[in-house]
């Protein structure tokens, strides 16, 4: 959600003119970014986050003793984005998408335990049924397959006695 909510928050003020992007020196953007309040999204960083309580104060000291090559690592989501992908409706989409991913994580946090386990077990219940009814198409079509390789072979067969009968009349 952070990640969704910085990108469209870059893409906004760079459209608009409020960040300047280009033609800056590295160490100046990335001040900037960090002066602006954007969330840096290292690997390390996202695996401890569930164990942070949000200590703003140690974040932060770490981020000032942080080197330049740490930051651009840390705002490397933002920094490595496609220039095409700065326009406005990337912003919306990135928007919309933030909402959508809300509502889910509310949605989620609001069911309980029980109905969760039971919507996944209906999900499994669906997608076997599904792939039983899959099965049983396949193997009526290989029975409807060998059902006419039989009358073929029949025929064959029908045709070569025929043959050898008229063959035995002369």
């Amino acid at each position: 959600q952070k990640m969704l909510s910085n990108k469209a928050r870059f893409v906004e003020e760079v459209c608009s003119g409020e960040l300047i992007v280009s033609n800056r020196k590295r160490k100046d953007l990335l001040a900037d970014l960090k002066e602006r309040g954007y969330d840096m999204m290292n690997k390390k960083e996202d695996k401890h986050k569930s164990n942070e309580d949000g200590n703003e104060s140690d974040n932060e000291s770490v981020e000032e003793s942080a080197s330049d090559a740490e930051l651009a690592k840390g705002y490397d989501y933002l920094l490595g984005m496609k220039i095409w992908t700065l326009t406005y409706e990337k912003a919306e989409q990135l928007r919309r998408q933030l909402a959508e991913k809300t509502q889910a994580v509310e949605e989620l946090e609001a069911t309980s335990p029980s109905k969760i386990w039971q919507n996944d077990l209906d999900n499994i219940e669906e997608a076997l049924d599904e792939r039983d009814a899959a099965m049983e198409a396949a193997d009526e079509e290989e029975r409807k397959a060998q059902s006419k390789s039989k009358k073929r072979q029949a025929k064959v067969t029908k045709k070569k006695a025929t043959a050898a009968k008229k063959k035995k009349k002369k």
